[in-house]
């Protein structure tokens, strides 16, 4: 089932690159986003159960994608299932981990309001079935675990919360954590798209396309740095934005290399954006050496 997700993830990422960067070389950047996605050596290592919170990092960040891409059709067609199909990702997400899930929802508001093809009374109506459905997804689960074992879920519960306040299993790190591993994740250059788009939000802050990416990212990245228990994956539901933005700072780099005396450097830069990535993923899969199938 991982690997069905993630690979079907690579075609989500390439349909909302064409939404998000509509304009220029648009299929370029919806060609690196997927190449992104697919190499990605923290995904792949998940997807293949190596590392630790592998399958359920995998659904939660699918699920996230797929509201996100569910959005964006509606937006375009405003047709209602569309609008269920949102709710029932977003349901599902938190029923796989929880309430993180629910950044879908500002990434949905800004980009119906972008859109201008909603009025504010649809957007607070379809806002309603969003969260509705939602809520009909993961509640039947919540209230059964609560009504047959009662102190399990409560257990459960308390312990989820313990992540922010405590540091559990020896697994924490400094405030900037997450911020030092994007680099190892995504490659060293990762932090040059990050300052790009907010760059570029700011100098035109009617992009709520650009916002709501923005929003995806530094919500999460925030929010789990102040909490004291902290591993690498906790954050993977961001990649697809990360991967989207990279590809859009690539694209730019080469839109601005053909009239540029720097052509050089930003044809460099561009190609280290998609080959640092790359050799990580080497790094971390070996794929030329022999594993040791039964490790002690």
């Amino acid at each position: 089932p991982s690997i069905l997700l993630s690979t079907f993830a690579i075609w989500l990422i390439y349909q909302l690159s064409l939404f998000f960067f509509p304009t220029g070389k648009k299929q370029l950047t919806a060609w690196i986003a997927a190449f992104l996605m697919a190499i990605n050596g923290l995904i792949l290592e998940l997807t293949g159960g190596r590392i630790a919170t592998d399958h359920y990092d995998v659904f939660f960040m699918f699920f996230v994608l797929a509201a996100v891409y569910f959005s964006t059709q509606h937006i375009k067609s405003k047709k209602p299932f569309l609008t269920l199909l949102i709710g029932l990702s977003i349901g599902l997400a938190i029923l796989t981990k929880w309430l993180p899930a629910l950044i879908a929802v500002p990434v949905w508001i800004l980009l119906a309001i972008d859109s201008k093809n909603f009025t504010r009374r649809e957007i607070m109506l379809n806002l309603l079935v969003i969260i509705s459905i939602a809520t009909a997804v993961f509640l039947p689960w919540q209230l059964y675990i609560h009504s047959q074992f009662p102190a399990e879920a409560a257990y459960t519960t308390s312990h989820n919360m313990l992540h922010i306040t405590e540091v559990l299993d020896n697994q924490t790190g400094p405030f900037w954590f997450f911020i030092s591993r994007m680099g190892t994740n995504y490659g060293e250059l990762i932090y040059l798209p990050l300052v790009f788009v907010v760059i570029r939000y700011f100098k035109n802050n009617r992009d709520y396309k650009l916002l709501s990416l923005i929003i995806w990212i530094f919500i999460p990245l925030i929010f789990f740095s102040i909490a004291k228990t902290k591993m690498q994956a906790y954050i993977l539901f961001i990649a697809p934005a990360l991967f989207l933005i990279t590809a859009y700072f690539a694209n730019f780099l080469t839109e601005k290399a053909i009239d540029n005396k720097h052509k050089f450097i930003n044809f460099a830069l561009a190609v280290l954006l998609i080959a640092l990535p790359f050799r990580y993923t080497v790094e971390r899969l070996k794929p030329f050496s022999k594993d040791v199938r039964n490790p002690e």
